[in-house]
């Protein structure tokens, strides 16, 4: 089992990155992530069309099972982020990484591996 103890948002460090930069880059990475995370990790597959029985408590259980998985990947994501623009901040003598966090194919990636990491965990 998998379990980062830090929370599913960006911490205080990342925050301080991202407001010195020239645009708000956290709603976005915020977006993005929960967008990538329901299509991997999806909440409600067939909950909705449940009446009631096993198959309602099934569907809870995956619903519950995907929010835990999602949050666990979120966790990874945010925690390897601030790693990564620590130490590009330190190596470009600067604190301004808009370039790389807004291309969003790149935070897309980042996503999809820390989701096969919590995937492969849990197998």
């Amino acid at each position: 089992h998998l379990s980062v103890p830090s929370p599913a948002k960006p911490s205080s460090q990342l925050v301080m990155y991202f407001a010195s930069w020239d645009v708000n880059v956290c709603c976005e990475l915020s977006r993005w992530s929960n967008i990538n995370l329901e299509a991997i990790f999806p909440n409600n597959v067939i909950g909705d069309r449940c009446t009631g029985g096993d198959l309602q408590k099934s569907a809870l259980l995956d619903s519950i099972w995907a929010q835990q998985r999602q949050q666990e990947a979120l966790k990874l994501y945010y925690r390897v982020l601030e790693a990564m623009c620590t130490a590009e901040a330190q190596m470009l003598n600067a604190n301004n990484l808009t370039s790389l966090l807004t291309n969003e194919r790149f935070q897309r990636c980042m996503l999809a591996c820390y989701a096969e990491l919590v995937l492969s965990t849990h197998k």
